[in-house]
């Protein structure tokens, strides 16, 4: 997931092509957790050509479509004129890309069979909004744009080329926007933002905040070792690049973006740890998930004089209220899936559904 407030494009627990959406800066759970990896303007008052629209019903629970089968000798394209059969244009799409068109189209099916079964309906205005929404999120990506109609042209244009360098379709985008339509009513009753979690993420975002350099290594041996160059002069900084295991902050020196005390998406102990250093210091080695982190505080970086004001208390309620309504409608999807009678008759899509997904989860239907 993908970035601390700011958009996961919609596709949650099956499809990963999409999960790490285009990212201005990358956040403390992304450097310790996670191993590494320009704008025209089209006319802001017409909606764009392939604006989403609400996908049709799909067939009752298995019921097997109509096959369709195209000739093995047909012609897809003639190439000096000798062809391309369809045949072998259609099973390397379907081995390229089924799985991935077919997850979706499930998790969609999942969620409206969910909803009908919960007497929820969305109408096409709410997944126009659930589209706007991700524009608006996509533009705060890469600006700081208030303008509603501006937000559209920078988010269509971000959207575009994430897509087009993830080789992700408009179809599925627009197919997992809907998909989130649904989940974002569906959980909408269980996401609430107390006085005290406002108060809370003010602090996380203006409150005094540790900037510190780690280096993250596998064992004790690692530690000594790197430990005995730092005592001879050997730059923080450079060791890092040269030796920690995660290559998002070791390719930055070991530099985490700065954090507060009560930064819940911080490891407690890094926090405990920074809090209680002087700038300069150096940490003991300390085990945070099976791996060793050698820890300096650079400097305090001291409070805003922001107050939190009632216009900026909305702000933070309304960022809560996001980041909560991602993590229940993560959560749903998942166990939608995990409840679901999934069967899948195409050979070929069933392996694949099986090596990537745990073989023998509840409800997969293995054999015809």
């Amino acid at each position: 997931m993908i970035r601390r407030l700011g958009l996961i494009l919609p596709v949650f627990f099956f499809c990963s092509c999409a999960a790490n959406p285009p990212q201005a800066t990358s956040t403390v759970s992304e450097r310790l957790d996670r191993p590494a990896r320009p704008i025209e303007s089209p006319d802001p008052t017409q909606p764009p050509a392939d604006a989403p629209q609400t996908s049709q019903p799909a067939e009752e629970a298995h019921a097997k479509p109509e096959a369709v089968h195209a000739e093995p000798d047909e012609a897809l394209a003639w190439i000096n004129g000798r062809r391309i059969r369809r045949a072998t244009f259609d099973k390397m799409l379907l081995e390229s890309h089924g799985l991935a068109v077919l997850e979706q189209l499930i998790a969609l099916q999942l969620v409206k069979d969910r909803a009908m079964r919960d007497g929820i309906t969305v109408t096409e205005a709410q997944v126009k909004a659930e589209y706007d929404r991700s524009l608006g999120e996509l533009a705060r990506t890469v600006a700081h744009e208030d303008d509603p109609a501006r937000q559209k042209v920078i988010g269509e244009q971000v959207l575009r080329d994430f897509l087009r360098e993830k080789n992700f379709s408009r179809a599925e985008y627009h197919i997992s926007v809907e998909r989130n339509a649904y989940l974002r009513i569906m959980v909408a009753a269980d996401v609430t933002v107390s006085d005290q979690q406002v108060r809370e993420e003010f602090e996380r975002r203006f409150g005094r905040k540790a900037l510190v350099r780690h280096i993250v290594l596998p064992d004790l041996d690692a530690v000594a070792a790197v430990r005995g160059q730092l005592e001879s002069g050997v730059d923080f900084a450079e060791l890092a690049r040269s030796y920690s295991l995660h290559s998002i902050s070791g390719s930055a020196g070991g530099l985490l973006p700065p954090f507060a005390r009560g930064d819940a998406q911080v490891p407690g102990l890094l926090r405990e740890i920074a809090f209680g250093l002087e700038p300069g210091g150096l940490s003991s080695a300390v085990n945070i998930d099976g791996r060793y982190h050698l820890v300096r505080l650079e400097r305090f970086i001291e409070a805003d004089d922001d107050t939190l004001t009632s216009s900026l208390a909305s702000e933070l309620r309304m960022a809560l209220q996001g980041r909560q309504s991602r993590q229940a409608m993560q959560d749903l999807e998942r166990q939608l899936v995990d409840q679901a009678d999934i069967r899948i008759e195409e050979e070929v899509l069933r392996q694949q559904f099986m090596t990537k997904h745990r073989p023998g989860r509840p409800g997969l239907r293995t054999e015809d």
